[in-house]
């Protein structure tokens, strides 16, 4: 399995995270769905593999104006 990034946006506080390489994301969507179940407008996806972490820094500063931020999610790891 190949590693990958994940990107976790949290569009109530317009910050995100960039967690990984990782070959897991198990923990991190149970994580997403409990803070949805709170109430929180919290998503992620996965960019193309070819995107370093300072690519996909730039783009959500760039398009959405979201703040990087070390943790918006704390799964159980």
């Amino acid at each position: 399995m190949q590693s990958f990034l994940l990107v976790i946006v949290d569009h109530d506080k317009k910050v995100f995270s960039i967690v990984g390489p990782m070959e897991d994301d198990k923990p991190w969507t149970d994580a997403l769905i409990d803070a949805q179940d709170e109430g929180r407008s919290v998503t992620f996806f996965k960019p193309s593999h070819r995107a370093t972490r300072e690519m996909v820094a730039e783009k959500m500063k760039a398009e959405f104006g979201y703040k990087e931020s070390k943790l918006v999610l704390n799964p159980v790891l």
